[in-house]
């Protein structure tokens, strides 16, 4: 299938130069269908033959990445590194634009950009994740189009209605819980008290647990929970992160 679908990205890639806009945006809607395929399979290797060697990332909530092998180990140990979670990814109808970039009449480049809805699909359920908007630059290499630049930002979560009452802890029943502590995927989650809330920095993404008793904390925006265990002075020495009721996080406190 890999073999496959790189070498139908490349017949896209390899086509004559374009004569006109609508060529160019027809060309760009098969890049991009063949781009987003990838994502959906984390074809990893084709994504990183479509882009640009000096690829910029810049993503409103996990930073900037530069580079082709940044990006790709990203895709790996993050998108791609869990098991236990699928992402698909989908255009969202009707948001989709292209622009041809000119330079004395010839095109070199085009800006795509639209809104796009995210899947997460877990123990066989499939759940909306985020959406968010996005532009790539996209320019002519030797004949081939290759993603140049990604901005990937204004993500919402989708709309929950929350019903779970926050109960109120003091800033050192919060600050038990602070520290540094390692997913089973090898991801780094980081917890300090904020207020009346735990602040958790998970791969460069915050998020606000709010205490629902006293070592179970809830995110108002999603259905996702969050168990600690703690020691006998009543330090946190791990959590389970769970989503709609499943598993999908495991963490062990690492200091």
């Amino acid at each position: 299938m890999k073999n496959i679908l790189f070498a139908a990205a490349c017949a896209i890639l390899l086509a004559p130069p374009l004569a006109s806009a609508q060529d160019v945006e027809s060309a760009l809607q098969k890049f991009d269908a063949a781009y987003w395929q990838a994502y959906n399979q984390c074809d990893v290797a084709t994504m990183e033959k479509m882009s640009a060697d000096d690829l910029e990332f810049y993503h409103d909530q996990g930073g900037v990445m530069k580079g082709v092998p940044a990006f790709a180990a990203a895709m790996k140990n993050n998108i791609c590194g869990n098991p236990n979670l699928k992402v698909r990814r989908e255009a969202v109808a009707g948001t989709v634009r292209v622009y041809p970039m000119q330079d004395k009449g010839k095109v070199y480049g085009a800006v795509m950009s639209g809104d796009h809805q995210f899947y997460n699909t877990r123990n066989g359920a499939e759940t909306p994740g985020s959406r968010a908007r996005f532009t790539h630059l996209l320019v002519l290499k030797d004949g081939e189009w290759k993603v140049s630049r990604v901005l990937s930002y204004d993500h919402a979560a989708p709309k929950f209605d929350n019903k779970t009452a926050a109960m109120s802890l003091s800033a050192a029943e919060l600050a038990l819980f602070n520290g540094t502590y390692l997913a089973k995927d090898k991801m780094v989650l980081t917890v300090k008290n904020a207020e009346d809330h735990l602040l958790v920095n998970a791969g460069g993404a915050l998020f606000k647990l709010y205490p629902s008793s006293k070592n179970t904390f809830f995110l108002k925006e999603r259905p996702i929970t969050a168990a600690f265990s703690q020691d006998a002075s009543g330090k946190g020495t791990g959590l389970v992160v769970r989503e709609n009721g499943s598993v999908v996080a495991e963490a062990t406190a690492v200091n």
